[in-house]
């Protein structure tokens, strides 16, 4: 001990860089070892906290003897120590490295290697074999697909006709979170309609559809001389991916005035007015844009209603440029903290980001809680090796505490259901409107040499065991249009959540 203390009042530097070097292997034992028991061993903060000391043990320890080895004088031996271990780092580091990259060109988050057709369909259909976690949910016997998609794809005679074939294939999935996007898919829309009575409201008419006399509140009668019903069975697959019928309904009333960029769409439809007209519409190139300037006006935006009634609309969960949105919903939220209600409007939330979600409803519980779990068929880097994972809303910050209802249309999907799950079955919220989409999945990205796959890799259940998958959330309070209100500007699932909080608070 003389011996090394001298050396350390003599090498100052020398023994400082020493140190370090034991203390940096120290860490990365502890990261390491703990890392592995929160995800592959799946262990709680004791165990894990427990192994993390253990790591930092047996990744440190060795290096300090070798450290003292060499101050004693000891060289060979410091030398062979010095060897051995980084040979068992070394070993470690480039053998998890390999499983890594090997997992990850299996899951298609690596780029495809140039080796054809074939062999990409192949690399495709075996990772969604390996990952997708609703075949027995909705019975589907994905060898029996592959089978047939095989032939198709030695059948294409084009890269188009290739690409079409796989986004048919994902299609049998019969999943709002599968599906194929390429350049060799996309397509043109003139506007958005949704289904009110059984007719086909438009609900956003393009510019040359408005050049053809169709405005908002127009009755979409025939597309192409189909009927609406015929119409709207038209095949567009790379638009109308869903889990459920009511999700598929939905989409394909919102996109049915779209079409293939090189197609064109003869249109008959009846004005607000009763005029009954019909317009062919083409694809217009756009002209050359100058890069938009990403608008600073706020997405969650709040007002209040003449009773008094806080109204916040949170459109989406997904990560805009220029935009916290929960940001934004803390700064809706404190403007309305006072408000005797308030009514969440999420009608047509796509989803997006669960954490987002959970950050807002952080704002509207006050205590922690657990909503539900997602668990994966197999475990992958992808998911840190985790068999499964708990979702809990955490409290943050001054939390609302008056009555709460949310309004909720067939739009309503993925991590915006989650959001809506934590808040309904936990009690803290009514819902009003029309059944959600019913579509969970937590999807991976999958390269292709053009576009991009996805399908579901992770099935979240609600704490009783139901799914959202194929299900969705049926709403407390149901609500039909009629075409005479939204012509009139009027809107029945605000006017039924208002009237749901004034009873709620006795008025």
């Amino acid at each position: 001990m003389v011996q090394i203390k001298a050396w350390i009042r003599t090498h100052p530097w020398q023994a400082a860089g020493r140190a370090l070097w034991v203390l940096f292997n120290m860490a990365w034992g502890a990261a390491a070892a703990g890392f592995a028991a929160w995800g592959p061993l799946m262990a709680g903060p004791a165990v894990i906290a427990l192994l993390a000391l253990l790591g930092a043990a047996l990744q440190g320890l060795p290096w300090a003897w070798q450290q003292l080895a060499a101050i004693r004088g000891r060289a060979d031996a410091a030398r062979r120590w010095r060897r051995s271990l980084i040979g068992v780092q070394l070993a470690i580091v480039l053998g998890v490295g390999a499983f890594v990259i090997v997992q990850l060109y299996q899951l298609g988050a690596l780029p495809s290697l140039p080796q054809g057709r074939t062999a990409e369909f192949e690399r495709l259909w075996g990772a969604v074999d390996r990952t997708y976690v609703y075949f027995d949910l909705k019975g589907i016997d994905w060898k029996a697909v592959r089978a047939q998609y095989q032939q198709r794809v030695e059948a294409a005679e084009s890269e188009e006709a290739y690409f079409a074939v796989l986004a048919d294939m994902m299609y049998e999935l019969h999943d709002a979170h599968s599906e194929l996007t390429s350049p060799m898919l996309s397509g043109c829309c003139y506007g958005l309609a949704r289904e009110i009575e059984d007719q086909a409201v438009v609900t956003v008419a393009g510019p040359q559809a408005q050049q053809a006399g169709m405005v908002q509140g127009s009755l979409i009668l025939a597309v192409d001389g189909r009927p609406l019903e015929e119409a709207l069975l038209a095949p567009k697959p790379q638009r109308t991916a869903a889990s459920t019928p009511w999700e598929q309904r939905y989409l394909r009333y919102r996109y049915l005035l779209t079409l293939p960029e090189d197609g064109t769409l003869e249109v008959t439809f009846e004005t607000p007015g009763g005029e009954r007209r019909s317009a062919t519409l083409i694809p217009v190139a756009s002209p050359a844009a100058a890069p938009a300037t990403p608008s600073t006006a706020p997405l969650v935006t709040g007002q209040r209603l003449p009773s008094g009634i806080g109204v916040i609309e949170i459109p989406t969960l997904s990560a805009r440029d220029g935009h916290d949105l929960v940001a934004e919903f803390d700064a809706a939220l404190d403007g309305l903290i006072d408000a005797p209600g308030l009514i969440l409007d999420m009608r047509g939330n796509g989803g997006g980001s669960s954490r987002l979600g959970d950050a807002m409803a952080g704002r509207l519980l006050d205590a922690p809680y657990t909503y539900g779990v997602e668990r994966y068929r197999v475990r992958t880097v992808l998911r840190a090796w985790r068999a499964w994972s708990l979702y809990r809303v955490r409290p943050r910050r001054r939390a609302y505490d008056g009555p709460v209802v949310v309004l909720i249309d067939n739009g309503v999907a993925s991590s915006a259901e989650m959001m809506l799950v934590s808040l309904v079955d936990s009690g803290r919220a009514q819902t009003v409107g029309r059944r959600t989409a019913g579509a969970s999945g937590n999807p991976v990205f999958f390269r292709l040499s053009e576009g991009e796959a996805r399908f579901s890799t992770g099935a979240f259940y609600r704490n009783d065991g139901t799914p959202i998958e194929g299900t969705g959330i049926v709403p407390d309070v149901p609500v039909a249009w009629t075409i005479e209100a939204y012509r009139a500007g009027e809107d029945p699932d605000m006017a039924a959540a208002e009237q749901a909080i004034l009873a709620m608070l006795g008025r």
